[in-house]
């Protein structure tokens, strides 16, 4: 299995069924799966928003057990982004994306 593959997976999977999936593919919990899930929530936010939730929402996970600053950004900025665009929150989207320039301005990378 590649990363890209793994997005697909867990974004379509359950909360109980991510933690195992991410446990069973360590080699691929890394930056690069973090942005095969950024990458496949923009391919879907505008069809799918499910399959695009669930790639936020990963994100957010991966975020929480791997540290990684740039991690971090990405799921900061998918989550602001899932929080205007599928959520319609837009004063909660845009601290969150704020937020995550923050992040990559400390990177050295915005």
């Amino acid at each position: 299995m590649d990363r890209e593959e793994l997005a697909r997976h867990l974004a379509l999977a359950d909360e109980a069924e991510r933690a195992p999936l991410l446990a069973r593919h360590p080699t691929l919990v890394d930056i690069g799966l973090a942005q095969a899930l950024k990458a496949h929530y923009l391919d879907h936010v505008g069809g799918d928003r499910n399959r695009a939730a669930g790639a936020a929402a990963v994100l957010a996970v991966l975020a929480g057990i791997v540290d990684d600053p740039e991690i971090r950004g990405l799921a900061t900025w998918t989550t602001g982004l899932a929080t205007l665009q599928i959520d319609g929150k837009f004063e909660q989207a845009i601290s969150q994306i704020d937020a995550a320039a923050a992040q990559f301005e400390a990177l050295g990378r915005w």
